[in-house]
């Protein structure tokens, strides 16, 4: 459920936690993987609606990322769970501020693509869609389907930067794992990580 708001705010809080209890360490990873899985889905559903124009490529390949990292974060978490867990002090997950900092994002990566992209062409999306992978991929999907609507980026382009930001993305994230909790905990998730993505280019290629 957090991957469908921020999977990376998520696996920044499973992160902490596996710091907190180790046991918890190989549940947090199939947590992370859960939570990027529903990261994917979101972009799927969000390229549907907001960009048909880029046609079934990108949803195809996305929801092939989501189904397989559900499927790999499951067995994981279920494996886990049967193991026996200590209790864990959770705290309060909806905050007001999150929804309030996440609009003021959207806002500023909306302004700087338009910029960007008068300015510097197909490049200057590319590039907002780097920048804004470092931190979430909702913003940029949602400010790419409005300029392919409005006709200010090719599909080609408007892909292509789709796949950048998810992929800065995942590395973000891996990044912050490795800072909060050191090497173990992203250790245990790059194997999903890269079977999503082999999922993705399999997927990416057999579709036009």
């Amino acid at each position: 459920l957090g991957g469908l708001v921020s999977s990376t705010a998520t696996t920044a809080t499973l992160a902490r936690w596996a710091r907190e209890t180790p046991a918890w360490r190989a549940l947090a990873a199939g947590g992370a993987i859960l939570a990027c899985s529903a990261m994917f889905a979101r972009m799927a559903v969000l390229v549907a609606v907001v960009a048909p124009a880029l046609g079934s490529g990108p949803i195809l390949t996305f929801a092939a990322m989501a189904v397989t990292g559900g499927i790999l974060g499951a067995l994981l978490a279920k494996r886990s769970v049967a193991e026996g867990l200590p209790d864990l002090n959770v705290g309060n997950p909806l905050k007001l501020s999150a929804a309030l900092q996440f609009g003021a994002f959207l806002a500023g990566v909306i302004l700087a693509g338009r910029f960007l992209a008068d300015r510097l062409g197909d490049a200057g999306v590319l590039i907002t869609a780097a920048v804004s992978g470092l931190v979430d991929v909702d913003a940029i999907t949602l400010s790419i389907g409005r300029m392919v609507l409005e006709g200010s980026v090719a599909a080609s382009v408007a892909t292509f930067a789709l796949f950048i930001a998810a992929t800065v993305n995942q590395l973000t994230k891996l990044g912050l794992m490795t800072s909060l909790d050191g090497r173990g905990l992203a250790l245990k998730v790059l194997p999903a990580y890269l079977a999503m993505a082999g999922a993705g280019m399999v997927v990416a290629f057999l579709v036009p």
